[in-house]
């Protein structure tokens, strides 16, 4: 039976160094919000205790919509481009401190060998046990001569409409995720920098019916940057209005040339979409991580943005994917046993000042999970943070740790090593929730709360007899044993393994129409090691019951679904899309 030990709370350590730290932030803060308001430069900055706080203005551009029924093909210049990128992005930040292990070292097991995790190991279900899967639909086709073994997929929906996001590739529904139609990230907005390169992010705004889209572009010599866009849209006016487009590179922040973006992360409040990136020097090492606000009312209207960013020197900030409303809530390590949390309320300029909290130490080194054809899949993989969430009074991170020795046992593979806290002005350590399993690995979470406040997501199980797994994992008020478990359940199993090529990173999102489910994306790897980008609807059986009227069993075993033909209110675009994806899907029930 599926279980996870709850670690008991650890107490942060308090100083009272740290109370005198704290109101020299905020005094230097408050004085970073005045020289802002009387700088009146469209970018200011402030050194601020621990980074630097500014805020700037950025205009928008109206670009036409642009889709394409045939599946876009690279170029060669595009070929090498994209094995050129695969190894300057995802570069490593500073070395994170080792911390000493804290607690006593256990008996040895009766083979001599090192004592295992106090936690019980987490399983892979079968689904049921009032878990199901609405909708699965794999985005065939997506040779590997467009995308990449590294998927990265992203996916945002408003419930009938679906956008899709990977490393090289993208695409869109009509139809709820069961079909799905091409559109060509490298032509679809103009030549900017290096040109498109790789990381996307999408997430949707059902407050203001935003789709929001972001695309990351190679750092050029004949620029001497490497940009970012973000891009807005009512997904039912994309034909008829387009994107309003904004740029970003690292002079939006204050910075000078010679620097390119990394890595994003995107997440919402109540008012604001929040981005991440990490900073990195041409040709050069890590520089800086920023993360930056934007109005949504302001992306709605196409106007003018102003926006507020924060710069430090630690590496790869992480928010909160879900349960953010008046305060964003993100982190970093500070080391193998200490995290950084900072706060963001949207009320205020500038941040809260930071809390460092002690959690058990984890094993950080390089992971290795070979699986039967001995190739080491999550070889990639590192400890920056990559998912998080809130939940009510409580906010949670989750990361990749690698096998070996930590506070909490010896682990024969890496395993997820998750931590919650109080959401208070001070946050401190509730407990750890790891996912682990003595046969394989856990890596690659991704999660968000519904709202029930229920958590959910995907990651990946493999290594040792088994290929790399996609698996959906839920804790919520039917989540019945205690301590609080991850049930875990089985989406689908690739047939053949990686060398050092998975993630980067997934998502999960709430569905805004069906609000306590999910919809999560996910990689599959054929015997031919071809890629398949998953989108799977997700949750409870009673959370979905009306929309199971529509599911039927696809020719996979999986759930899927046949969309209906829009209404006479639809908009023009969901009869534009209905027309031209009618045209290529086949009928139901045909082979």
């Amino acid at each position: 039976m599926f279980r996870t030990l709850m670690i008991g709370a650890v107490s942060a350590l308090t100083l009272s160094a740290a109370a005198f730290a704290r109101r020299r932030f905020e005094l230097i803060i408050a004085g970073a919000a005045l020289a802002s308001i009387f700088a009146g430069l469209p970018i200011s900055t402030v050194e601020a205790q621990s980074g630097k706080v500014g805020h700037g203005q950025v205009a928008g551009e109206r670009i036409p919509f642009k889709a394409q029924r045939e599946l876009p093909q690279l170029t060669p210049e595009q070929k090498r481009l994209r094995e050129e990128m695969r190894n300057q992005t995802h570069l490593p930040g500073p070395p994170l401190p080792e911390a000493p292990r804290s607690h006593r070292k256990a008996a040895p097991t009766a083979a001599g060998g090192d004592p295992p995790p106090a936690a019980a190991p987490t399983e892979v279900l079968p689904p049921g046990n009032t878990f199901t899967f609405f909708l699965s639909t794999a985005q065939d086709p997506y040779p590997g001569s467009t995308t990449d073994l590294i998927a990265e997929p992203q996916a945002a929906t408003n419930g009938p409409v679906v956008f899709y996001t990977g490393n090289w590739f993208a695409s869109f529904s009509t139809d709820g995720g069961a079909s799905f139609t091409f559109v060509n990230p490298y032509t679809q907005f103009a030549p900017l920098d290096g040109g498109f390169c790789c990381d996307q992010t999408v997430i949707y705004d059902p407050t203001r019916d935003l789709m929001i889209w972001q695309l990351q572009y190679a750092q050029s010599p004949s620029t001497n940057k490497g940009s970012y866009r973000t891009a807005f849209a009512p997904p039912a006016s994309v034909p008829s209005a387009g994107w309003c487009v904004y740029e970003w590179n690292p002079g939006s922040f204050g910075l000078g040339k010679g620097l390119w973006l990394d890595f994003p992360h995107v997440a919402l409040s109540s008012n604001f979409v929040w981005y991440s990136a990490n900073i990195f020097q041409i040709n050069g090492p890590f520089q800086q991580s920023v993360i930056w606000r934007i109005k949504l009312d302001e992306a709605a209207t196409c106007a003018t943005l102003n926006f507020n960013f924060f710069l430090d020197t630690t590496f790869t900030f992480t928010m909160v994917d879900g349960g953010a409303t008046d305060t964003m809530y993100w982190a970093v390590h500070n080391s193998t046993s200490s995290i950084r949390i900072y706060q963001w309320a949207e009320a205020d300029s500038t941040p809260r000042p930071p809390t460092d909290i002690t959690h058990s130490a984890y094993p950080n080194g390089t992971r290795v999970c070979p699986g039967p054809d001995g190739l080491n899949w999550c070889g990639r993989a590192d400890g920056r943070i990559l998912t998080g969430w809130k939940n009510g009074g409580e906010i949670g991170f989750m990361w990749n740790a690698a096998q070996g020795d930590g506070d909490l046992g010896t682990f024969p593979f890496p395993y997820v090593h998750v931590a919650r806290f109080t959401a208070t002005t001070t946050p401190a350590l509730i407990d750890e929730p790891i996912i682990w399993n003595n046969n394989g690995a856990w890596i690659y979470p991704a999660v968000a709360v519904n709202d029930n406040g229920g958590i959910a997501g995907t990651l990946y199980f493999g290594g040792g007899t088994e290929f790399p797994t996609m698996t959906a994992l839920i804790l919520d008020d039917l989540t019945s044993a205690a301590p609080p478990p991850w049930e875990v359940y089985g989406v689908v199993a690739s047939e053949s393994g990686t060398d050092r090529l998975w993630g980067d990173y997934f998502s999960s999102r709430r569905r805004p129409d069906w609000p306590n489910t999910w919809v999560i994306t996910g990689l599959q790897v054929s015997p031919e090691r071809q890629p398949k980008a998953w989108y799977v609807w997700m949750g409870r059986e009673r959370d979905g019951l009306t929309a199971m009227s529509s599911v039927q069993d696809g020719p996979t075993g999986m759930s899927s679904v046949q969309g209906t033909p829009p209404t006479s209110a639809s908009s023009d675009f969901l009869r534009f899309w209905w027309d031209d994806i009618s045209r290529q899907r086949p009928a139901a029930g045909s082979p």
